[in-house]
């Protein structure tokens, strides 16, 4: 058999995962300015970082009436939300014509 034929497909291989190699050397140097560049960002705001003084609220998982009563409320709230955004929709449309 022909030598040739039994390398060829070898360095072929060789050849895409060198340019493969390349590329993604390229994209990496890409990515470390990016990174650097945040890095920068990033260290101006540590600078202005405050604890908050403020604890948590405990928390407690509501009872199953009050959960439901509170989704009514505010499903309630949104609907009324939304006809009013309507409303006042409407009200515009009819003082421009």
């Amino acid at each position: 058999m022909n030598p040739l034929i039994l390398w060829s497909p070898l360095a072929a291989s060789l050849v895409f995962l060198a340019v493969a190699i390349f590329r993604l050397g390229a994209k990496r140097n890409k990515l470390d300015r990016h990174l650097q560049r945040t890095d920068r960002y990033r260290a101006k705001f540590e600078n202005r970082m405050v604890a908050s003084p403020a604890e948590p609220a405990e928390s407690r998982i509501p009872s199953l009436r009050e959960a439901y009563s509170e989704r009514k409320v505010f499903i309630k709230m949104r609907s009324k939300k939304r006809a009013d955004k309507q409303r006042r929709l409407v009200t515009r449309l009819k003082n421009r014509s």
